[in-house]
């Protein structure tokens, strides 16, 4: 089920875990970069050089003003996903061809809205994983002695949780939601 849901499902399992690898790997290189370009942006700034906005968020690495948006979608997914799991079935969003919702409609509907949260879901996770893997990184080049990665490591590794509980809890209500489809008939 959770294959089918990060639209994994129709690939062999040796194929998975080579994708799976590409991905790690791609996000520990990503991490490296990153740590690297905080650096560079942090020697500039130390330097007195008048950086634009996106230069001045990356040579200060992470903070409270960047770990906080992966916490707050944890809730709100979190939230979606206790009301999902208590609540009556609502209708899909949108509008309904024709002004009223026949049975085919609602289950073309679901499996649009599905296939949306699917492709949310996988970006949501990728951001995740790039973000931990950033956070070991840094995690690693703090206890060698990096002073920069050292500065901002534990906001980093408060960054990527954030990220990744915002991860699990859209997962999840996507792992519910599909199992209601499945009732339903939609799936």
């Amino acid at each position: 089920m959770l294959a089918r849901l990060y639209g994994l499902g129709r690939l062999h399992p040796v194929l998975r875990m080579v994708l799976l690898w590409l991905v790690a790997s791609g996000a520990v290189g990503i991490g490296m970069a990153a740590l690297a370009g905080q650096r560079h942006f942090a020697a500039e700034l130390s330097s007195g050089a008048d950086l634009n906005v996106v230069e001045t968020l990356l040579g200060d690495g992470s903070s409270p003003r960047t770990a906080w948006p992966g916490w707050l979608a944890a809730v709100f997914f979190g939230l979606a996903l206790l009301r999902l799991w208590r609540g009556r079935p609502e209708p899909p969003a949108g509008r309904p061809p024709g002004g009223h919702w026949t049975a085919a409609d609602i289950r073309s509907a679901l499996r649009r809205e599905y296939a949306a949260v699917r492709t949310a879901i996988v970006v949501l996770a990728v951001v995740a994983l790039v973000d931990g893997a950033r956070a070991a990184v840094y995690g690693v080049a703090a206890a060698s002695g990096d002073a920069v990665a050292r500065s901002s490591v534990l906001p980093t590794a408060v960054e990527a949780m954030g990220l990744v509980a915002a991860a699990v809890m859209l997962t999840l209500w996507g792992l519910v939601f599909a199992r209601l489809l499945e009732r339903w008939g939609a799936l």
